[in-house]
């Protein structure tokens, strides 16, 4: 067997272990929060996505990126998150904690197939939305334990992509397709032990849809590239039924119906600045995802057709920023930053850091490791209570050309 045949064999039975831990890496807070396919070097230089990939999983961030490849290769990352929020009160006598999991599973696998020189095509998988959440909430009164509140959501929403990449010249272009599927389970549940009462609510849906990238790369000279990346809307049909109970002893009332939705559409530019000696990549990055644009429409089963749900989110703008430098010929350094809004809200209240490091694992692998560490700040005006989530991730990428 020769070194590449072993090579991939490890990669494949990597990748295949993966698969059955359900490809469950969360999102960057919480409930319901996007999912990029990430890879390591990805991750480890400000989790850029448009301009700052160069192996097969561009095809889920911009697939224009994907003419860069020479040779077939085989792209599979793992992801670590550890999650933790603390929850400050202010105004209010009851303190609240909440406590997260942790999970480890695949972020993404793909692979890249060079039909021509000019011509590449990429298949892969990798989650898109994260509906793993647990939280408990322990409320005092007059500094007596007295209620609790559960929250458990478990679920993912994943993607299967087709993409092509065709360059000539100084411009490459790239288009991909993705069928998207997933479920969810929610449970949530409060416990009030003064009164001996217990309310809960159970719900579980299933999601099917369909959406596209479009991804142009422009070459401004040898040192400086443009990128370009379009998100189409995504089609979704939500199938859902609910269990519901408002105290113990009460028979069960159940429900059940259909939404259809669309996640928005985005679009972004980055900009890469490249320098030989020492050689050097800068990326910077801007995306912006219309929420603002999501409609919902639910299922009347009394009149047969679909009616308008209000639904109110605001845009969302992200900002990225990532170095790599490479610090000998198979070690390369990795540094960047990025900024999030939190859902819904115009206003900056995520700061990431991240940092990586690579290893050249001679002609036919190689392999990457990601980390970032960001809090996110959120006031509650209602409640009035301020809280602040610290999120680390962790993300190892093995990418063998095969």
């Amino acid at each position: 067997m020769t070194t590449a045949s072993k090579l991939l064999t490890i990669a494949l039975l990597f990748g295949l272990g993966l698969v059955g831990f359900g490809y469950t890496y969360p999102g960057i807070n919480s409930f319901g929060d996007p999912v990029r396919g990430f890879n390591a070097r990805s991750l480890g230089m400000g989790s850029v996505g448009i301009a700052g990939v160069n192996d097969p999983s561009a095809l889920f961030s911009n697939p224009a990126q994907l003419s860069s490849l020479s040779e077939r290769q085989l792209s599979v990352s793992l992801g670590l998150v550890p999650l933790s929020e603390e929850i400050i009160s202010y105004g209010v006598s009851s303190p609240r904690f909440y406590n997260e999991p942790v999970w480890l599973a695949a972020n993404q696998i793909s692979i890249g197939l060079p039909q021509t020189e000019n011509l590449v095509m990429a298949f892969g998988v990798a989650p898109r939305f994260d509906l793993r959440y647990s939280r408990m909430k322990d409320i005092y009164i007059a500094g007596k334990y007295q209620e609790q509140e559960n929250i458990i959501s478990d679920g993912q929403i994943f993607g299967l992509n087709y993409g092509l990449a065709w360059q000539s010249g100084w411009l490459a272009v790239g288009g991909a397709l993705e069928y998207l599927w997933g479920g969810q389970s929610y449970l949530w549940e409060y416990l009030d032990y003064y009164y001996g009462t217990r309310r809960y609510y159970q719900a579980r849906a299933n999601l099917r849809g369909m959406d596209g990238r479009l991804g142009i790369n422009v070459k401004l000279g040898k040192k400086t590239a443009l990128n370009f990346v379009y998100n189409s809307p995504a089609d979704i049909t939500d199938n859902w039924d609910i269990l519901n109970a408002t105290t113990a002893g009460v028979s069960p009332t159940t429900d059940s119906g259909q939404y259809q939705f669309k996640f928005p559409a985005s679009y972004g530019l980055g900009l890469v600045y490249r320098v030989e000696e020492p050689a050097t990549e800068i990326v910077a990055e801007i995306l912006k995802s219309e929420w603002s644009q999501v409609k919902r429409q639910v299922y009347n089963s009394q009149t047969g057709s679909y009616e308008p749900a209000d639904i109110s989110l605001k845009d969302v703008v992200e900002i990225h920023f990532g170095v790599e430098h490479y610090l000998s010929e198979n070690l390369p350094l990795r540094y960047g930053f990025y900024l999030l809004p939190y859902e819904g809200d115009d206003r900056f209240q995520f700061l990431t850091f991240t940092a990586g490091l690579g290893l050249v694992l001679g002609r036919n692998a190689q392999l990457d490791f990601g980390l970032e560490f960001g809090r996110r700040n959120f006031v509650d005006e209602t409640n009035k209570t301020y809280n602040y989530e610290m999120l680390y991730k962790y993300l190892a990428t093995m990418r063998v050309k095969i």
